[in-house]
């Protein structure tokens, strides 16, 4: 996988309440995912694992270079 979700962050503007999930990478990156219900294609509670379809370049995006 991506790496282990180690902390939920809530990102407020004006308008709108954004939770993150804050991934810690196996290279030890930090990335942060948007916690949408929209991009989550299985939640396993019994492994506690997700499994996310991310955008095209959220990663690389994220990602420290």
């Amino acid at each position: 996988g991506l790496g282990d979700v180690y902390k939920r962050q809530d990102y407020t503007e004006p308008t709108e309440h954004n939770p993150l999930f804050v991934v810690r990478t196996v290279n030890g990156d930090e990335i942060l995912v948007p916690a949408s219900e929209d991009l989550i294609n299985d939640l396993d509670t019994d492994n506690k694992t997700i499994d996310m379809n991310l955008p095209e370049g959220l990663v690389d995006l994220n990602s420290s270079k």
